[in-house]
């Protein structure tokens, strides 16, 4: 086989032989790419089953899209042989990188948020896994778990003997034997009744078990002795003791009865980040105990002060106090405080799905600091990062760079908020100022402003006259509305596709119960203007709504940062022209520490021509939100505006370090390496970013580029078509066919695309001045019109050569 060619396919190496057959790495020659080829092993003689209700099942599992679930590409037949073409991961299984006395607590808890995120994705598509186990999931050298064989498992062959084999119904059609790995079979599976979302919860519980304890829960010599185990006995403890929470998720995972164990995977997920939660209170819980044995494998275990926790959840709020409840202290030895960082709310209301509402103070405590001008507040976007993190407050200022670091709690019971806070200085041992405050839910704008201005005098940091006033702002808020405001901010913030649809809803909800609630116009504003640049709808269809919902925002209150910046960048990527800049400046000017505004001027600027200028706001969004992915690659993006190609690679490897899965960095940087004529290089970049966000017809119309600039013109023409033909079926953008059209060097197609772009007036056009992809059509009188059309000038600026 190896070196073989099937189809666009070439064999170069075997990963593996199993039930289902045997799997190769293969090179796609038609796009590009390495893949994991599973070629489909024979069904058992007299099976009534065939090898299409495999490839229709692997078909359905296809449209599954998620950061932990190994996608299929492809699925068909070879020369009579049914294949299945996969996503090819790099990485090791999980069952070796266990050791054998466990993982970390933070792995553990990590690894099993990532299993849930997983699982939870495929069961809300009405798919479920039926063999997870630690052979069937990969970890990547970055430390993300990729969840192999979804749905698809159940066709593994009943040769195979052995308790540690995947086993399957002998026909399609019967429910009567079980599918899945002995050990990691559920107890119902096991008596012959139907599997569901819960028996792959069982599994994953397994699945954490065995990371934690290093072994998994129930043992037998013989098949029999290990499904009576499974049946009748109760998981063993873990020792060294987990800390309760985390036990207590494992124990539901494994009740023998699924109407007891969690009912779906986001539960578990939820479960688990409580668990990770608790892990970082360290005022209550001790670190104590640390394994015998390989100390490159060892784990500290944190013994948790059960009378702490008792007494925390029997007093109904669960209150932390940093010191005694009312008592402030502070030190003779305290620095000057220019920056800061209000890590996330620690949620000790006892419920997970209260987490938006903890996300939500914590979001108005950095809004209400970052009004004051002497003080550098770190946004949201990067604090949220640490969320679960186990790292020390030093090491979290050290990286982002600040001079103190706030942390706190908030809990809610009934009518009422209390936050609890500290502030801590990084060179001082010890809290600087903590404090508690409490007020009526319909005061919590005031609870705010109390917290923030406690948190200034802390610091030490002198008020204006205007920011004492600003701060001591505040209305008292319709409990319905400012509900469904913060589930909107919280769905907004995860920036995908189905998460804006909710926001937006979300938002409706708030204004409908409360019509003169200035910052949830503001915030639908924002969100149908996001719907836009992701390019989820056309221009015409979202826009509109976004401006009457800043315009009424701004009638609300004229003093709200986000509402100036949005309306800007809505005349910015309308292609309105008019105000823009002053709208961008008028909102820095109020919110000085709101790293969008900054972030959107510094693209404004560039669209225009002036460089260094963008490059120095963007830097100074970067120094807020350093955390941000976005910005960090858009800083990239304005060095290759500028023509500076050199700094411009530098700083999106930055950002690909940061997170190797960011599909965006990727693709500028490979318009990077295209206008630095490096063609295998960017190809590559665009293979990647495509194979990272597989839908992103942005991706694809870059990667068709990226083809046709260098000479592959064939692979550049099927995109196009493949492009045309989903016309009918989703949005695609023109600019999109301009792009593609550019790397022919096509003058006229790409200048009547562009052309129907300004027509529907996308956003996308605001860089056609000085994009390098449209570089060859700046002598074209027609292409000068266009931008002249846009900003009302004939060219607005060139890259340095």
């Amino acid at each position: 086989m190896l070196g073989q060619r099937f189809g666009h396919y070439l064999i170069e190496q075997k990963l593996g032989e199993g039930g289902m057959g045997v799997v190769y790495r293969a090179h796609d020659e038609k796009l590009r790419r390495d893949v994991a080829l599973k070629f489909l092993g024979i069904l058992p003689a007299g099976s009534s089953a065939s090898h299409e209700n495999v490839l229709q099942e692997a078909r359905a599992i296809s449209a599954l899209n998620h950061p932990n679930i190994c996608t299929i590409y492809e699925v068909g037949e070879i020369e009579g042989k049914p294949y299945i073409a996969m996503e090819y991961v790099e990485g090791r299984p999980l069952a070796m990188e266990i050791p054998s006395n466990g993982m970390s607590l933070d792995q553990v808890e990590r690894y099993g948020m990532q299993l849930a995120d997983a699982l939870g994705h495929a069961h809300s598509r009405g798919i479920i896994h039926r063999d997870l186990k630690a052979a069937n999931v990969i970890v990547t050298s970055q430390g993300r778990l990729k969840v192999l064989d979804f749905g698809i498992s159940r066709r593994l062959d009943t040769g195979q003997g052995g308790s540690e084999t995947t086993r399957f119904d002998k026909s399609w059609e019967s429910q009567h034997t079980f599918t899945g790995t002995l050990p990691y079979v559920a107890p119902e599976v096991l008596k012959g009744e139907d599997g569901d979302a819960r028996s792959d919860i069982w599994s994953l519980g397994v699945l954490i078990y065995e990371m934690a304890a290093g072994r998994r829960p129930f043992k037998g010599a013989t098949a029999f002795e290990l499904s009576a185990a499974i049946l009748r006995e109760r998981a063993p403890l873990i020792t060294p003791p987990l800390p309760p929470i985390l036990q207590s998720v494992i124990d539901r995972c494994l009740d023998k009865d699924p109407g007891q164990r969690y009912q779906s995977a986001g539960e578990v997920r939820a479960a688990l980040e409580a668990a990770a939660t608790s892990s970082r209170t360290h005022d209550y819980f001790t670190v104590m105990t640390q394994r015998e044995g390989n100390s490159s494998s060892s784990r500290t275990t944190r013994n948790f002060t059960l009378v702490a926790i008792s007494l925390l959840f029997a007093a109904g709020f669960g209150y932390w106090f940093y010191g005694r409840s009312g008592s402030k202290r502070k030190t003779p030895t305290v620095g000057a405080i220019q920056s800061v960082a209000v890590l996330p709310l620690e949620n000790l209301s006892g419920d997970p799905a209260q987490d938006y509402f903890a996300e939500g103070m914590t979001d108005a405590l950095i809004t209400e600091l970052s009004q004051i001008k002497k003080l550098r507040v770190i946004s949201r976007t990067s604090v949220m990062q640490y969320r679960h993190t186990q790292k020390p407050l030093q090491e979290i200022a050290q990286e982002l760079n600040v001079d103190a670091v706030v942390e706190g709690s908030v809990v809610r019971s009934g009518d009422r908020v209390r936050i609890s806070a500290k502030l801590m200085q990084t060179n001082v041992e010890g809290a600087l100022w903590a404090d508690n405050f409490e007020r009526k839910f319909t005061d919590v704008l005031a609870l705010q402003s109390d917290v923030a201005t406690a948190i200034a005098r802390g610091i030490q940091v002198e008020l204006s006259v205007g920011e004492q006033s600003q701060l001591a702002r505040s209305r008292s808020v319709v409990p319905d509305a400012y509900e469904a405001y913060l589930k909107g901010r919280y769905e907004a913030a995860k920036r995908t596709p189905e998460s804006l649809q909710d926001a937006g809803t979300y938002f409706q909800k708030a204004i409908a119960k409360d019509e003169t609630f200035a910052a949830a116009y503001a915030a639908l504003a924002d969100t149908y203007l996001s719907m836009s640049i992701y390019q989820m709808a056309p221009a015409e269809a979202l826009i509109p709504k976004a401006k009457e919902a800043v315009e009424k925002a701004l009638q609300l209150d004229d003093r709200l940062a986000d509402a100036h910046t949005s309306l800007a960048a809505i005349r910015l990527w309308h292609l309105e022209g008019g105000e823009i800049e002053n709208e961008f400046q008028r909102a820095i000017a109020l919110d000085p520490g709101y790293a969008q505004s900054l972030h959107w001027y510094a693209l404004y600027l560039g669209a225009v021509g002036r460089q260094e200028e963008s490059i120095r706001e963007i830097k100074l969004a970067r120094e807020i939100d350093p955390k941000s992915l976005i910005i960090n690659a858009n800083v990239g993006f304005l060095y290759y505006l500028a023509g500076d190609y050199n700094h411009a690679e530098e700083a999106e490897k930055n950002t690909i370090r940061m997170d190797p899965s960011f599909s965006p960095a990727y693709s500028y940087l490979g318009q990077i390496y295209v206008a630095k004529k490096q063609y295998p290089e960017a190809i590559g970049e665009f293979r990647t970013a495509t194979s990272l966000s597989p839908g992103d017809i942005a991706g694809l119309a870059d990667l068709a580029h990226g083809y046709a600039i260098s000479g592959m013109k064939s692979e550049a023409e099927e995109i196009l078509r493949g492009l045309e033909s989903a016309q009918g079926k989703k949005y695609v953008s023109t600019y999109e066919f301009a792009v593609v059209y550019a790397g022919f060097h096509d003058v006229n197609e790409t200048l009547d695309w562009l052309e129907k772009g300004w027509e529907e007036r996308n956003g996308r056009l605001v860089n056609l001045g000085v994009h390098p992809q449209f570089a060859f059509l700046r002598k074209e009188k027609k292409f000068q019109n266009i931008v002249e059309r846009i900003w009302g000038t004939r060219l607005i600026g060139e890259p340095k050569p």
